[in-house]
C-alpha cells in the first residue's frame, strides 16, 4: 500500500547502496512511483606532466577568469564558450619558431547556469480512517510465525499500522520470540486543495535540494531564481541558478606527425 511506503528510509538506503548517487528523490503520483536520480560527478583523471595536453571546457559558460600557468589561453573573460572548447592550448606557435607542445596548466572560471523544474498538483488524494477496525496478531518465534487471529482483513481500502512487543529476556538471555500486532483500518479516500503558497514552498526547497545536489561544492553562487507558472490545478516552479565555478580540465593532444 503506497500510503504505508516510508519514502524517506527507502531513498536513504538507496543512497547508501548506490556510491554513485550524489541524489535521489521518490513521487508517488497515483499507481505509479516516480524515481529521479543525479550521479555523482567523478574527478577527470590526471595526465602525467610529461604528456602535452591541452585544458578545455567541461560545459558552456561564460568566462569570468582565466590562470594560465603553462600554455597559451585562448579565451578571455566576457567570452562564451561550448563543451570541449580549448580554453589553454599547449601547442605553442611562435613566428619563426619550430611549434612545440607543453603540458598545459591553469584554471579558468565561467559563469555557468543550473536549472531544474517540476510541478505538484494542488487537488489531492487522501486517505482517511472510517473508524472500523480489524486486528491480525501473530507469534514470531525465529524464523516461524503463528497466527492467533482468525479471518481476513474484510476491508479493500485499509490503512495498516503495525507494532511489535519482544518478550521480556530472563537471566541476560533474549529469547527470539515477540508479538505482532497488525491493525488494519478501514479508509476512504477524500480529495483536499493545497494551500498554493504551502505548495510553492515545498517545490522551491525540492528543486533547490536537487540543483545543489549537481552543483560542485567548491562552486560560488551568484544569484537565483525561481518562477512559478498556474496551470489548472497544479503550480509548475522553474528554478535557475547561476554560480562561478572552474570549469577546465585537461585532454592529451594528439600529435601531428
Amino acid at each position: 500500500f503506497k500510503y504505508d511506503l516510508n519514502i524517506p528510509e527507502i531513498e536513504n538506503r538507496m543512497m547508501m547502496q548506490l556510491e554513485d548517487l550524489a541524489w535521489i528523490g521518490i513521487e508517488l503520483k497515483g499507481t505509479k512511483a516516480i524515481v529521479e536520480v543525479a550521479e555523482k560527478v567523478k574527478p577527470p583523471k590526471s595526465i602525467p606532466t610529461d604528456i602535452p595536453c591541452d585544458i578545455v571546457a567541461t560545459k558552456k559558460g561564460i568566462i569570468t577568469k582565466v590562470i594560465a600557468k603553462n600554455g597559451d589561453a585562448l579565451v578571455k573573460e566576457g567570452d562564451i564558450v561550448k563543451e570541449g572548447q580549448i580554453l589553454i592550448t599547449g601547442k605553442i606557435e611562435r613566428e619563426e619558431l619550430d611549434t612545440r607542445y607543453v603540458h598545459a596548466l591553469g584554471e579558468v572560471f565561467a559563469k555557468t547556469y543550473y536549472e531544474e523544474e517540476d510541478e505538484i498538483s494542488l487537488i489531492q488524494s487522501k486517505k482517511v480512517k472510517t473508524g472500523n477496525r480489524f486486528v491480525r496478531r501473530i507469534i514470531r518465534i525465529g524464523k516461524n510465525q503463528i497466527m492467533l487471529s482468525i479471518g481476513e482483513n474484510p476491508y479493500k481500502n485499509v490503512i495498516i499500522e503495525e507494532k511489535k512487543f519482544r518478550f521480556p529476556s530472563w537471566k541476560n538471555i533474549q529469547f527470539p520470540i515477540e508479538m505482532i500486532v497488525e491493525n488494519y483500518y478501514e479508509a476512504k479516500e477524500i480529495k483536499e486543495t493545497l494551500n498554493p503558497n504551502v505548495v510553492k514552498k515545498a517545490l522551491e526547497e525540492q528543486l533547490t535540494v536537487k540543483l545543489f545536489n549537481k552543483i560542485p561544492k567548491d562552486a560560488e553562487i551568484l544569484n537565483q531564481d525561481i518562477q512559478f507558472f498556474k496551470e489548472k490545478n497544479k503550480i509548475r516552479a522553474k528554478l535557475i541558478i547561476e554560480v562561478q565555478e572552474q570549469i577546465g580540465e585537461q585532454r592529451k593532444i594528439q600529435m601531428e606527425y
